[in-house]
């Protein structure tokens, strides 16, 4: 048994000190679990929400299963919900800019572009969505990316040619109206 998982089954049990040092001492942890796999700009809401859950349901922790798997698993949620509601955000502000302003989106087949396009962004794997959405969507620069990702800017170019490639594959053969 790690000592946060024992700090875990005291907190479970009761003990605000060790609930108060089981929350200080994983922080860091969180913090670069999170970091890895959030948006980094959702890094740190994921970080605190993880920290909230502790707190208020410390009780209903089962201390068959391992501390740092159930709260990496809160901050893995977190982070993929953050994503979700970034990315209708996203496309509900795309959809309200294009038609309060008179322009269609261009049709494929008929079927606006971003009803194909969003649902294929959110189809890529996290790492290259994250770097897609950092650089194409919010605008950020490789240099920029990299240092929110906390990944080399060669790894940002990678990533960033994979989901170009992976979506240009998902439209294949798509006929612009």
């Amino acid at each position: 048994m790690t000592e946060l998982d024992a700090l875990a089954e005291r907190a479970r049990r009761g003990d605000a000190a060790a609930l108060e040092l089981l929350l200080e001492r994983s922080q860091a942890d969180l913090r670069r679990f999170a970091s890895r796999v959030c948006a980094s700009a959702d890094a740190e809401d994921a970080v605190q929400h993880a920290l909230v859950v502790i707190y208020t349901r410390i009780g209903a922790f089962r201390a068959a299963a391992r501390f740092t798997t159930w709260v990496f698993s809160i901050v893995h949620n977190e982070c993929a919900r953050l994503l979700r509601r970034s990315a209708r955000f996203v496309s509900l502000e795309v959809h309200a800019t294009a038609r309060s302003s008179g322009v269609r989106d261009p049709g494929i087949d008929g079927v606006d572009l971003l009803d194909l396009l969003v649902p294929a962004i959110r189809s890529l794997p996290p790492p290259l969505r994250e770097v897609l959405v950092l650089r194409d969507v919010e605008g950020h620069s490789t240099a920029e990316t990299a240092g929110r990702l906390g990944i080399s800017e060669g790894n940002v170019k990678v990533r960033l040619h994979r989901a170009r490639a992976s979506l240009r594959a998902a439209f294949a053969g798509a006929e612009v109206a």
